[in-house]
């Protein structure tokens, strides 16, 4: 706990995020250093369900989440309903994935927690099918899913503050292989054929400083590359329309890389502002020019062009930028925007970076990456994102359409999708105060044009592509 809590409060000391200290949650020892209505759990105070606030007075107070008072923390009429909420052991930081990971038929929610484990959860109702437990804290890894050992299923791949990667199979979390690359692995895997042999490798940094490309069948090394220490994620795409993937990474002290598939080596390298750390590259096509750029955070969100690395673009925020940016035409104009969350949660135009719109929101840094889609079936794009709450901002001008309160801070990136097979949208997330929530939208499923950013780095595989649709390039 003592390992856990400095970090996040080391984290949190940089950023200002949404572990919120004082009445919400306070560090403690035993029962007796929280006030009433609170217990001492895990070292914090937390909120005991049903105790001195009262749930039903339309008002969320400060303790109030939407498991223990859904009809005052739900986000009004307009918002969601709260479908399920899954407890952990600790803070959900992980991003959600989700797929059919067990071949029934029906979608499954993939989730890591700061409680050393990954869970594995039928969407349907919140069910656990699932959990495996590693030999560190899943802080920042989020899993990628993918038929990696060509048996027609899915598995799930993800990294642990042990220093490994973990290769499990979908159906009942037993352990496919695991790879020991050192230091944390806050970093998530991408998935994708790299070298061109018709399977699928895995991708990943970690904070020894190297990025690793494995292969999926057996967790063996086809290459690494000495990067510096490694919290972003690695996007795969072909930047330089040679016909064969690269992989886009920066790491912890500035630097962007861009490295061939085949033998990791380097393409070009751009050098920018030390700044924030975890924030992940997205690639597009932001300029109407037929070619990939890539977009990231750090002190600043840069957009680079993908063929040779020189700026394309630079927009200068309130505050270093530590969620990754997703792309979509929020605005119908045929062109792709950027949306990022800093300070506020911005909106760019893609070709010049210029400001369309900036939200203000209401607790430091927003960390949580922003799902796009369209989540009330008015044909337009609307943004879901993670702060203090869970906002869902209208694409046009970012104006708020609801929010939704949990116990604590969101980190977590929303994933959207139908889990519950109803026929509508549902938003996935996890949270500071230890669950994972599953909100019904209400709204129908839209098709893929209007679904091109769900979740995450894109889709489960991870890549941090723009195709125009949900899902990845296959």
């Amino acid at each position: 706990m003592v390992r856990k809590f400095g970090f996040l409060m080391a984290f949190c000391f940089l950023t200002g995020c949404s572990i919120h200290l004082g009445d919400e949650l306070k560090i403690c020892n035993s029962d007796y250093d929280c006030k009433a209505g609170y217990k001492c759990y895990d070292g914090m105070c937390l909120k005991q369900e049903g105790s001195s606030a009262v749930c039903g007075n339309g008002v969320c107070e400060s303790g109030e989440s939407a498991t223990s008072c859904p009809q005052d923390c739900g986000g009004g009429g307009a918002g969601p309903t709260l479908l399920w909420s899954y407890t952990t052991g600790s803070y959900v930081l992980s991003s959600p994935s989700l797929g059919d990971i067990d071949n029934d038929g029906k979608i499954e929610v993939v989730v890591g927690s700061c409680d050393n484990n990954i869970y594995a959860v039928n969407g349907e109702d919140g069910s656990l099918l699932w959990s495996y437990t590693t030999g560190g804290e899943v802080v920042w890894s989020s899993p990628a899913l993918g038929d990696i050992d060509n048996d027609g299923k899915l598995e799930v791949v993800v990294g642990s503050d042990d220093g490994k990667i973990y290769a499990l199979n979908g159906e009942d979390g037993s352990l496919l292989w695991t790879y020991s690359i050192g230091g944390w692995v806050n970093s998530s895997p991408a998935l994708g054929d790299i070298d061109n042999d018709g399977k699928l490798e895995v991708v990943v940094g970690s904070e020894s400083g190297k990025i690793c490309a494995l292969n999926g069948e057996d967790g063996s090394l086809l290459w690494s590359y000495l990067t510096g220490s490694v919290d972003s994620s690695p996007s795969l795409g072909d930047i330089d329309n040679d016909g064969k993937l690269e992989i886009i990474v920066r790491h912890n002290y500035g630097e962007i890389y861009a490295l061939n598939g085949e033998d990791g080596s380097l393409l070009w390298a751009y050098s920018i502002g030390g700044g924030a750390v975890v924030s992940s590259p997205a690639l597009g096509d932001i300029d109407n020019d037929g070619k990939l750029e890539a977009v990231v955070g750090s002190d600043k969100i840069y957009a680079l062009n993908g063929e040779d690395g020189s700026l394309l673009w630079y927009y200068t925020t309130g505050g270093d930028v530590y969620s990754s940016p997703s792309l979509g035409d929020i605005d119908n104009d045929g062109k792709l925007e950027v949306v990022v969350g800093s300070d506020k949660i911005y909106a760019l135009n893609g070709e010049d970076g210029s400001l369309l719109w900036a939200y203000s929101i209401g607790g430091g840094a927003v960390v949580s990456s922003p799902a796009l889609g369209d989540i009330d079936n008015d044909g337009k794009l609307e943004a879901v994102v993670g702060s203090d709450k869970i906002y869902a901002l209208n694409g046009e001008d970012g104006s708020l359409l609801w929010s939704w309160t949990t116990g604590n801070g969101v980190d977590s990136s929303p994933s959207l999708g139908d889990i519950d097979n109803d026929g509508k949208l549902e938003v996935v997330v996890g949270s500071n105060d230890f669950h994972i929530y599953a909100l019904s939208t209400g709204s129908p499923v839209p098709p893929p044009s209007l679904l091109p950013w769900p979740k995450f780095k894109h889709d489960v595989k991870n890549t941090g592509k723009w195709t125009g649709n949900p899902e990845p390039p296959w």
